[in-house]
């Protein structure tokens, strides 16, 4: 929805809506057209320009339309007398819809939102909302839901009193569910990595005893080269003259899993047999005698195929069953 809101200079202030609302109640043929000339050079709240006042109010569904014919949501036509009132339903009715927006989500984040002790208010930043929102928050300024911040931080708004139940209820439990999801993405992420260094340091010490007298040639690149597309150079034999061997290492765990970037299947279609998947079985590594399975040329032994018939490139392979 909020996508949407980049297109539009303005979006309507209240005593706009709330008479538009009212004509709209007040006469039961009305169309766009009808709208339109009846606010034709109209100046309102020292404004003129409001090029989605329409569109808004019907995807809020306070303002309906069919056939043409423009007609006024039942709950509304009760409340737009009362500006104060009004002005909260229509809040409320922003919010409810903007709960699954994920730019919303991004705007009113736990990144953006703080506490001011000394004022007992809720902040948030001004630069939060981007220019491309500007108007969004033009409303909300408007609407009096936020206002500039009393000691006159130009990057922070605080949440009005008067609204701040609102902002409780509304608001405040989809910052701290996604607060929480961040929170267990963020650990999820932290164990993959984990278990990724451990596969790899792994694949070091394997590759060493491979290796032998070419031990110094294996090196771990990936804690500096995260976009290289493998993350071991090692050597094909004792006999190799060079790092000839680029390894990506992949763990997994009960079955054999995993996802390859686009980038790493590109180096392995370059570099064809100096390519390899090492794949690790994190609940057997530990286990003396346990060896990787190891894939030579993944490009032409599992990918092409794959490939074959398919007209547009993908960021991310998910490969399983080899």
């Amino acid at each position: 929805m909020l996508e949407n809101f980049k297109k539009f200079e303005s979006l309507g202030t209240p005593k706009y809506l709330s008479e538009l609302c009212s004509k709209i109640a007040a006469n039961k043929k009305w169309t766009q057209k009808n709208v339109k000339e009846y606010f034709l050079n109209r100046i309102i709240d020292g404004r003129y320009i409001f090029d989605w006042w329409l569109f808004f109010l019907i995807l809020l569904w306070i303002v309906n339309e069919k056939n043409g014919i423009l007609s006024l949501d039942k709950d509304f036509s009760k409340i737009i007398s009362n500006q104060e009132n009004f002005n909260n339903e229509v809040l409320n009715k922003i919010f409810e819809k903007l709960k699954a927006d994920d730019i919303f989500d991004d705007i009113f984040s736990s990144e953006n939102i703080s506490y001011d002790i000394i004022n007992k208010v809720v902040e948030i930043k001004n630069s939060s909302f981007t220019l491309a929102y500007s108007n969004f928050k033009q409303l909300l300024i408007d609407f009096k839901f936020l206002s500039l911040h009393p000691n006159g931080f130009e990057d922070k708004l605080i949440v009005n009193s008067e609204y701040r139940d609102m902002f409780d209820k509304k608001l405040l439990p989809n910052i701290y569910k996604r607060m929480m999801w961040l929170e267990e993405l963020k650990k999820k992420l932290e164990n993959q990595q984990i278990e990724g260094e451990k596969a790899e340091l792994f694949v070091i010490e394997y590759e060493k005893n491979r290796l032998g007298s070419k031990k110094d040639n294996v090196e771990r690149i990936s804690p500096y080269h995260v976009g290289a597309g493998y993350d071991i150079l090692s050597c094909h034999s004792a006999n190799s003259t060079n790092q000839d061997r680029f390894i990506e290492v992949k763990s997994f765990s009960w079955k054999v899993a995993f996802y390859l970037t686009r980038n790493e299947v590109d180096q392995a279609r370059i570099r064809k047999d100096d390519y390899y998947l090492y794949l690790i079985d994190r609940d057997e590594m530990n286990k003396l005698e346990y060896k990787p399975m190891i894939i030579k040329n993944p490009y032409e032994s599992i990918l092409k195929e794959n490939n074959k018939n398919r007209t547009k490139e993908i960021d991310t392979y998910y490969i399983s069953k080899i």
